[in-house]
Formats: C-alpha cells, structure tokens, sequence
C-alpha cells in the first residue's frame, strides 16, 4: 500500500475528475471520501493535499478542475443526488438517512450534558433499524470537535462478566489516562474490574475480600469517580442495552444521582423487538425517567424516500422508481435489510411474475436470514471455517484466539480475514481484535452450525481461551462456564460457574451470583448422587442462599429453596456444622417473613433440639433468639421476654455477631426485647433496650446494615409508644441510611412507619400514600411478617382522616390476617383501634364491646401497655 500510494492518489484524482465532467458531483465526492477512509484506517495520516483541495471544491460549488492541461471542466448541468439524511463524516460507512430529528434529539441530550447536567440518552428500535449508527455518529462528532469520549457493547452469546462495559469504558485510551491521578483508596477498589492495575501499580494495595453487601457503595463510588475522571464534556456509549448485566444497569442509576451536575452523557442503544429482553433495563429506565434524566429516541423503519436513497448510496447509482418500490417493500424500510438486499444482489433480481404490485415477493425470507446465508454462502471454504469457529466464540476475538482454536494455518487464516473484512463481514475493533459487522451475521452463522460440530467448537473455543488467557481466568470465567456447557462438559462449566460467581461476589454483583449459581446447580442435578456430589451441592446451595438474601431479601423464593436443599444435605451427614447453622437460620427466616410462623416453629424445634445435644454456645444463643421470635409474634410476651433475657446474656458475654449467620444476632435481640419490654408496660426498660441495640450496631466502625435494624425497630417503638416525632425522625435516618447503602427490606418497612408520622402530625392523606407506597415495595418482596400491624396503622390514618368506615374495613382484614397467621401479638391493639373507629362512628355500643375484648386479650397477652390505652379509650365513652 505504502509503495503504491502516488499510483492511487493519481487514480483517485482522475476518478474524481472524470465524474465531475460527466455531471456526477456526488459521485466525485464519495470517491474522495472513500479514499479518505481508506488512508486514516490504513496510514492514520491524512488523503493526499490534491484530493483535499478537489473535495473543498466540490463541497464549495467550485469546480474548476484542470487535469492536463485540458480546459477548464464546466459545472454540472444537473444537480448532484443530494442525501435526504444529516451529512455524513469522513469516518462514516454510510450516511445517517431519514434521522433528522432523532439527531436533534441527541443533540439536545448532549448540549444539557455539556452545561453540567448528567443525562442518558437510549435509542430504542428493533434490530437493524440504524441504532448503533446513529449513536455512534454523536460519538464521532464529539471526536471531531475534540470532546472526551469513550464506548463498550454488551453481548448476549454467553456468559456476562459484571461490570464488564464500565471495565471497557476505563480501559479506553481516554479514561484510561485519567486513572492514575485519583487516590490509591479508588484505584485498590477499581483494580477489582481492571485487574491490570496491580500489575501496572506494584504498590497499590490489593482488594481485600469484601462480605458485607453494603460496602458496595464504596466500590460503586470508585467506578464513579473513575468515570468522572476524564475530562468533561464526556459521551460514553454502551451499546445493546438489552444484553446488559443488572449490576452495570444499577451503577448507571447510582451514577445518575452520585454527579447530578457531571457534564457527562450517556448514550444507549437497546433493541425492542422482543419484550422479555429489556426487562432489567426497564427497570433503570422508570427511575432515569422518574428523576428527568433520561431521553428516549424511538427510531422507527425509513420512509419510501430515505429507503431509495440509502439503497442508491450502497449500489453507487440511481434507482429506478420500481427498483425503490422493490426495496422498500422487501425491505420494509430497515436499514440493515436495505444495506444487505442490495449487497446481496436484489436490484439484479427480477421480481417473480406472479407478485403483483406492492407485494413482497419472499424473496427475503424471514427478513434479512437469507440475505446474509446469501452472503456467507458466498465466502471460500477458510473463511467459512473462521466464520463457524468466531460465531462460537460470540464475541471480539483476536487471532491468537483463533489460532489456538484450530486454525493453524496463519497463511489461511491471513486470507480468510482479510476476505471477511473486504466483504464487511467483519471489522476491526481495539487490540487488535475482530468481530462481526452486525449481530445478525454472528446469530445466522452460529445458527447453520449443526449439533455435534457445535460441541465440538464449543470444547475448542473453551481450551483456546484458557490457553491464551491463562493468567487472567477470573475475568473469562463466566464465558468459560457458558462455552464448557454448550460444549457438553458439565464438570468444567460448574467449576467456572463457581469461580464466576466468586468473581461477581467479590464486586457485590448479587444478582449475577444467583443466575451462576443456578446454572451450576442445574448441571449438578445431572451428575448422579454420591458423597462428593451431595457436599458440593451443599456449598452451592448455601451460597446461593446467601446471595439470593443479599439480592432479593429474606423472604425470595430462591433464598428459601436453596436454604431447604441445605438443611436437608445437613440432616443427611448428622450432627452440627457450621453449614447446618446457616440453613437452620435461614429457612427460619424466609418462613418468618413470609408470615409463616408454623413453619418457622417446625424449624427451631429441630434445630433446639441439635443446639441441646451439642450444647454449642453459639448455637443455644441462636436458639433463644428464634424462640423468643417465635413466642413474641405468637403474642407471648412473658415467655417471649424470658427467652430474650437469656439470649441477651450470651450477647454480654460473646458479642453481637456469631460466625455463619448472617444477621447481626445482639442487635435483633435487644430489638426484640425492647418491644417485648414496651408491651408488658415496662417503659423504661424498652428505651434502655433500644439504646443498648443502637450502641451495639454502632460499634464496629462501618456496619451500616446492624443500624439499618436498630434505627428501623426504634421507628417502631416509638409508633408504639404514640410519638410521631421521635418514630419521624428515626424512620427518616434509616431510609437515609438505607437509600446510601441499598438496604431495600427495611426502607420499606420504615416508610410505612414514617406514613403513620406524617398522618399522626397531621398530614393523614399524606400518611395514607406513603404507607400504602411502603405496603406494595414489603410485599412485592414475598414478606407478610407484621402485614395485619401495618394494616392497623393504615386504618388508624384513615379514622384521623375522618373515614371511619374505611378504617373499620382495613382493620377486619387486618383481624381477620392476624387470626389466620397466628400473629396474636398484635390482635389487642387491632381491637383497640376497632373501638376508636366505632367511638368516631357514634357507635358507642360496638365501641365499648371491642375496647373491652382489647382488655380481656391483653390479659392474656400480657401486654399491659396496651390494656392501659383500652382503658382510656374506654373511659372515654
């Protein structure tokens, strides 16, 4: 190319000249642009000055072009075929036809961004409809006009390394520049997902391995920071949204409200054309909608008019009115399908005589599958080879990769490349990589691979990859996992599956961690039954358990299959483990907050009975809290009291966390023992409880969780207590505390009790929305744990709003839930609101009956506190 260079420059010059004369400007200025393409991809360097000078002329209307010393070639009588869309850049394939207002749009998006305003901007539309072309044209004006920009793509052929397109972005030269200035606090966190900076870094402090959920933040904080790094105005683009993993999908949120004020955009593509693959993506699309931050860009099929000239533009040439008609519709006006009909030959193709007018012939079956089987039928026997073994690999491939995978001959290999990309099969990408031009290509290729060839080129796309990344496995792992089980390997997909779900833990991606998990439980089930097999499944269920807690609260349905599955392989071995300990617990718990307190009893008598044989101190602590739990909702309150006494003084004596359970143990117990304390009437021992579980959540120095739980049940004692102000104010600390650190369960629960302060301070319609708001988050989660409680309060907001009736109805499905979940610690005060609501009424009879059958409960109960109120309401009659 480097020797042959003065001969193109010549040939491009006259090509340009010769159109001219023959009155095709355009045509002279496609030529000019194609081989300035050419020499930036291929020479980085700029097109020769003779052909700069000749496009300035064109692009000016001067056409004075003297070659020869030939005359000077007069301007075309007719006028240049004018593109309907946006001028294209150099940079560009092809022009942006029939987008006009979608790049208004995203112009727009940008210039809010550029005056200090965080904003996204997705671009919806269904596959091959010209999303990513029109992102990727913003990202190309931001390079021409000198703004920071970055990209990454989300792949949906397998496994999903979380946080991998935040990775891609700070692994751009751009940002990547920026990394070192920030404190080594961020960049130990950073090196978590660009692992490569330890290496680079040799003094920077490794990342330590994480547990608690919570401390996600920080590392969130970290990406963050690193993002906002590079210099502003920035666009980063993150292409096919719909692929992408929930974590990235929620430190995109987290980033939108961490630098509200961050000159940054961030420009989204996502395919629409199927409902179930955007669901994650929808989620952060209601909360960037809801916050303001969020442009939405439909792009829909071309028009007659922009079909035509987009259709002319790939075939070089004027089309004639039944060559657009053609196109437009075998096409429907989709971009992708228009650049692939008529590569593939559709003008030359006559219409079947039996097609009348305005019809689609089939000759595209099903869409664009048979233009692009066309395509690749066309390619020699190598480059088929290369094609089958990239759509295996599914993603950017080098080719080393490649080589290792089975094509050996690098001569061949060379070829077939060079082949693929003269044919736009494939393109180039950074590191010298290579991947499909478009995601159809790869899914109709990895579609005519047929079953045995498949698991074969799975197994050797899998040892390719652990042979050339073999000292970076941790980032591969997930798509290791995924190509060993394509591949027929269920032994290897489980250990990487494994390993993945290490790797997405450590960088608190809980989400990720159950869906690897129960892909490697799923072929577990298949490998027959046997010692080993049952241990390992038992580790598996139990972190599954953990993170499905983690991820989706106590009482998720995967949390309490895993912990079910865990507790029976325990039973299997016998005797008391470390594992049995964390099961016991944890069915207990999704029991409990499901509103299942029968279940939950079954639970701690198996397990009261271990804790006694073994006499494990640990374990009779664990076994008084749980009883104590289980007799206070039961509405036992002596008993309840009695059994939290005891679990207290082990707390006193061993501290409040106990190794393999997961909830801060000494906090829970003073919880429950200050509204123990309260119900029996004991005032002052219930507040001295409650600060007792404030000081023990408030000890280690960053346990934000433990005082989460502590904050939110002071909220309550103070509800009970009839203090809005001090249930206010500490509801409001832990929903701050909560929204900071992602505490979804007890964010719920205390804007529930928050709605009851607002209405006791008077603002009852208020109160009403935010529990009722609160009601719905609680529930959605699976829990019922205190559901007739809050039902109570709720009913309480509408007697104050004067709606007696309402209230009384509440406050029967209330009753009626309490009866029916057992949760008799609450039935007193549900009759005692029941008379309030009859006393508003004038109802004084029915008012007097169910303050009385309040009293009559509490002497059963216990619950002195609330007969005292009876009482009064009572007297009050």
């Amino acid at each position: 190319l480097v020797r042959r260079e003065p001969i193109r420059e010549r040939f491009v010059v006259r090509l340009m000249e010769s159109l001219v004369a023959a009155g095709d400007r355009g045509g002279g200025l496609r030529e000019a642009e194609a081989y300035t393409r050419l020499m930036r991809r291929e020479f980085d360097a700029d097109p020769a000055p003779r052909v700069v000078a000749l496009t300035n002329e064109l692009r000016s209307g001067e056409y004075e072009l003297v070659a020869e010393g030939r005359a000077t070639i007069a301007p075309a009588s007719r006028e240049p075929r004018k593109s309907p869309g946006i001028q294209p850049m150099s940079a560009a394939e092809l022009p942006l036809v029939g987008r006009r207002s979608e790049w208004r749009q995203l112009q727009t998006a940008w210039q809010a961004a550029a005056h200090g305003r965080v904003g996204f901007a997705v671009i919806e539309g269904v596959a091959g409809i010209g999303k990513t072309r029109l992102a990727e044209q913003q990202l190309m004006w931001a390079a021409r006009e000198g703004f920071a920009h970055a990209r990454s793509h989300c792949y949906a052929a397998e496994g999903r390394l979380a946080y991998g397109p935040i990775a891609e972005w700070l692994r751009s030269d751009i940002l990547r520049a920026s990394l070192l200035d920030l404190d080594p606090i961020w960049l130990t966190e950073i090196a978590r997902v660009v692992p490569e900076l330890l290496a680079e870094l040799p003094d920077l402090p490794r990342p330590e391995p994480l547990t608690e959920s919570w401390q996600r933040r920080r590392f969130l904080e970290a990406l963050a920071r690193a993002v906002l790094a590079a210099p502003q105005p920035l666009v980063l683009l993150i292409d096919d949204l719909q692929w992408c993993d929930t974590e990235t999908l929620e430190w995109l949120r987290f980033l939108g409200r961490f630098a509200p004020g961050a000159a940054l955009l961030v420009v989204g593509t996502v395919r629409d054309d199927d409902p179930d693959l955007a669901n994650p993506w929808r989620r952060l699309k209601l909360a960037l909608l809801e916050s303001g931050q969020l442009t939405e860009i439909a792009l829909t099929p071309l028009d007659r008019a922009d079909t035509a000239a987009l259709a002319a533009h790939v075939a070089d040439r004027d089309l004639t009115s039944s060559q657009t008609d053609r196109v437009f519709v075998e096409t429907e006006g989709n971009p992708l399908f228009v650049v692939e009909s008529v590569r593939a030959g559709l003008l030359e193709i006559a219409a079947p005589a039996d097609v009348a007018a305005g019809e689609s012939s089939g000759w595209l079956p099903p869409r664009v599958q048979a233009v692009i089987e066309f395509r690749l039928s066309q390619l020699s026997t190598p480059a088929r080879e290369v094609v089958e073994l990239s759509a295996t690999i599914g993603r950017p491939f080098t080719i080393e990769v490649l080589a290792e995978a089975g094509m050996n001959d690098e001569d061949d290999l060379a070829r077939a490349l060079d082949e693929l990309s003269q044919r736009r099969i494939f393109e180039g990408r950074e590191s010298e990589a290579y991947d499909f031009s478009h995601e159809k290509l790869r899914e109709v290729a990895y579609g005519a691979i047929g079953p045995a060839r498949r698991l074969l080129l799975h197994r050797r796309v899998a040892r390719a990859l652990e042979a050339v990344f073999s000292s970076n496995l941790d980032a591969l792992s997930s798509r290791l996992a995924a190509h060993y089980e394509l591949a027929g390997r269920p032994e290897d997909a489980i250990l990487y599956y494994e390993r993945a779900a290490e790797v997405a833990r450590r960088t608190y991606a809980d989400e990720e961690v159950v869906s690897l998990l129960a892909r490697a439980l799923t072929l577990l089930a298949a490998i027959p039954a046997g010692k080993a097999r049952d241990k390992r499944e038992l580790k598996l269920q139990i972190a599954l358990g953990v993170s499905a807690v983690a991820a989706r609260g106590w009482a998720a349905a995967e949390a309490g299959a895993a912990f079910a599955r865990a507790s029976e392989l325990c039973q299997q071995g016998g005797g008391l483990s470390p594992e049995l300990l964390t099961a016991a617990w944890g069915v207990h718990a999704f029991h409990a907050v499901r509103g299942d307190l029968g279940r939950a009893v079954e639970v701690t008598v198996s397990f009261d009975q271990i804790a006694h044989s073994e006499s494990h101190p640990e374990a009779l602590m664990v076994r008084h809290l749980l009883l104590g739990f289980n007799e206070f909702h039961y509405g036992r309150l002596l008993k309840a009291n009695h059994l939290l006494e005891l679990a207290a003084e082990a707390v006193n004596l061993r501290g409040h966390r106990i190794p393999f359970v997961a909830f801060p143990v000494g906090v829970l117990t003073f919880c429950y023992r200050a509204h123990a304390q309260w119900h029996l009437g004991n005032g002052d021992e219930a507040l001295a409880c409650i600060r007792e579980a404030r000081s023990l959540a408030e000890k280690p120095v960053d346990d934000p969780f433990a005082l989460a739980i502590a904050l939110a049940y002071e909220a309550m004692l103070h509800q009970f207590r009839d203090d809005p102000v001090a249930a206010r104010t500490a509801a409001d600390a832990t929903l701050t505390l909560c929204e900071k650190y992602g505490v979804n369960y007890y964010r719920a629960w205390t804007t529930i009790l928050r709605g009851w302060a607002l209405g006791a301070q008077g603002d009852p319609v208020r109160g009403i929305e935010e529990i009722e708001r609160g009601l719905s988050d609680l529930f959605r989660t699976g829990a019922a744990l205190r559901r007739p409680y809050y039902l109570g309060l709720l009913a309480s907001l509408h007697g104050r709003n004067g709606d007696a009736r309402t209230g009384l109805a509440i406050l029967s499905e209330a009753v009626a839930a309490a009866r029916e979940k057992d949760e008799g610690w609450c039935l007193p005060e549900l009759h005692r609101l029941e008379g309030e609501m009859h006393a508003l009424r004038g109802a004084r009879p029915e008012a007097a009956s169910n303050f009385r059958l309040a009293i009559d409960l509490t002497r059963e109960h216990g619950a002195e506190a609330v007969a005292a109120k009876a009482a009064a309401g009572l007297h009050g009659l």
